[in-house]
């Protein structure tokens, strides 16, 4: 059995299917999104931990003045932007973590584990994202196949000092220095 559809009724559907999908009017409204986010997390976190004190006036001007250098810099408004869906990500696997921990173990999992999953987590979320928008202008200045391509030739002879191996071994010694001092001292109980 064959449906009969009249042909100007079938034109307006197809316009109408068309014309719906276009959504890059969006992309105007990212710099306006990105401000409000920024300006939203950061009151809320120095509100919460009160870092520059009770007044929440001082908060909030910090937090619009933050805001505004993120819109002002394409480079950071775009790191955020690629953070974001990493980020949301993140709290769905986190949500379904605990979700699945509360349904398998009677006791869960210990909230220091969960914790640190998650802070690992936010941090290859950032490192991701910032080699994504900052590889290119860092790779000049990072060993590797572009190592001195079009480098600015006072931050070149600085990286170029820094990687050199006497330097880089001083560097290293001196984190593994700190990170024993500090394992010597949580360990021992501060004596």
């Amino acid at each position: 059995m064959r449906s009969y559809i009249p042909t100007g009724m079938a034109n307006s559907a197809m316009q109408l299917a068309n014309s719906g999908a276009d959504v890059s009017a969006i992309g105007f409204l990212a710099p306006v999104l990105v401000f409000l986010i920024v300006t939203i997390v950061l009151t809320a976190l120095l509100k919460k931990t009160k870092i520059l004190g009770e007044n929440i006036w001082v908060s909030i001007f910090i937090s619009l003045f933050i805001a505004a250098i993120f819109v002002a810099f394409d480079s950071l408004r775009e790191l955020l932007l690629s953070v974001i869906p990493w980020f949301a990500v993140l709290l769905i696997a986190l949500f379904f973590i605990l979700i699945l921990t509360t349904f398998a173990c009677s006791d869960g999992v210990p909230k220091k584990f969960l914790l640190w999953f998650f802070l690992i987590g936010i941090i290859v979320v950032f490192l991701v994202a910032g080699i994504k928008v900052f590889g290119g202008s860092i790779s000049s200045y990072v060993p590797g196949p572009y190592y001195g391509y079009n480098a600015n030739p006072q931050l070149f002879l600085f990286f170029d000092w820094f990687y050199s191996p006497q330097i880089l071994g001083a560097f290293w010694l001196i984190v593994a220095a700190i990170t024993v001092s500090w394992v010597l001292i949580k360990f021992s109980g501060g004596k």
